[in-house]
């Protein structure tokens, strides 16, 4: 099961299908999650996503919470906030944390320069809302474990 996600025009993916680069921008990284199992604290979840990878002594200041559904229809939370060290802010992020019934995902920018974080963000905003589950390959239903395909 899996996150089905396009990145932007000009954006390269890596070779396991769940992140992608700029080229001409080493610093920025843009990485998704599969479908995990929905927590049952979502902001546990959400805090998890925009906490990956914290530099030492990084904290995180949100910038902006935005409740939104994805094209098909899904829940998805994006959050917008910065990483700062010692009062000097290092990296900009976009989170965007979705809701598959009883499955969630991720989704996370991160970028070191800010005119390139903002450069790009509309455009990934765009992917992240035109994400959407695949849950081809998992047990999704007690039909999928019996492997009644006559629905």
């Amino acid at each position: 099961m899996q996150l089905v996600l396009t990145p932007p025009p000009g954006w390269v993916v890596e070779a396991d299908a769940t992140r992608a680069a700029l080229p001409a921008h080493p610093g920025v990284v843009f990485e998704w999650s599969g479908l995990l199992p929905l927590p049952t604290r979502a902001d546990l979840f959400d805090a998890d996503a925009l906490a990956a990878s914290l530099p030492a002594g990084g904290r995180l200041h949100e910038i902006r919470r935005v409740a939104d559904e994805t094209e098909t229809g899904w829940p998805v939370l994006v959050v917008e906030a910065m990483v700062v060290v010692a009062e000097r802010v290092v990296e900009l992020r976009l989170a965007a944390v979705y809701g598959f019934r009883e499955l969630a995902a991720r989704a996370l920018l991160r970028a070191a320069d800010e005119a390139t974080y903002f450069s790009v963000r509309d455009e990934v905003r765009a992917a992240m809302v035109a994400a959407r589950p695949d849950f081809r390959g998992g047990v999704t239903s007690i039909a999928d474990f019996w492997g009644d395909d006559s629905r």
